[in-house]
């Protein structure tokens, strides 16, 4: 697949969501605006309408990741490493890490991010509630439950589902919706507000 990878300079700001639950900030988002100074709530509970989300300027220097092929955009951190391995014969995936060394560990650094990004083809095709749903039910048979669950617009009008997991060793962040043709499944361990303000800049991108 075919990759561009640039390192920007982003403007710095006070991010309204720096800790606890974030309102509808970033990825790739929304068309709503909330003031930098507020404290949002990026976590609501579940509504039938969607929360739209805005990006706000990030503090730490970013690079974007692009895939040209699927058509999706993500920026991470610029001292961020990543790789990219297929999975299975229908999916592909790319680690994103804050530090080389927590590539396999078990658990974490403290402080660190691990972020995963998996591409699936799935049937139906465009369907994002069936697939969460299909998902969910995955997760509660592994023993695993839901913390939270809330469905995002980002950017570009791109329809997401943000969704808190508490699992037998550990909480994660996920971040599921449909790109290209595929379904896209973030998961973010370790540092977890660093890891949603990376989902929320996760916009579609012409090929």
């Amino acid at each position: 697949m075919k990759r561009i990878l640039y390192i920007s300079i982003l403007a710095s700001f006070v991010l309204a969501a720096c800790g606890g639950a974030t309102t509808a900030q970033p990825t790739a988002t929304t068309a709503s605006t909330s003031a930098p100074t507020e404290k949002p709530t990026m976590l609501p509970a579940p509504t039938s309408a969607p929360t739209e989300v805005k990006i706000p300027a990030p503090t730490w220097e970013a690079q974007t990741y692009f895939d040209e092929e699927i058509g999706f955009a993500l920026d991470v951190p610029a001292t961020w490493t990543y790789t990219e391995q297929a999975v299975g014969e229908r999916g592909s995936q790319v680690k994103f890490l804050s530090a080389p060394d927590i590539s396999d560990n078990a658990v974490t650094i403290e402080g660190g991010v691990r972020l995963i990004v998996t591409l699936y083809d799935w049937e139906p095709k465009n369907d994002l509630p069936a697939f969460v749903a299909v998902r969910k039910e995955a997760w509660s048979v592994s023993g695993s439950a839901i913390l939270n669950e809330t469905r995002l617009t980002l950017d570009g009008g791109l329809a997401a589902t943000l969704i808190t997991l508490q699992t037998p060793e550990t909480t994660l962040v996920y971040l599921l919706a449909y790109v290209g043709e595929k379904y896209l499944v973030i998961s973010g361990e370790g540092d977890l507000e660093l890891a949603k303000q990376v989902f929320l800049t996760l916009r579609e991108v012409t090929k």
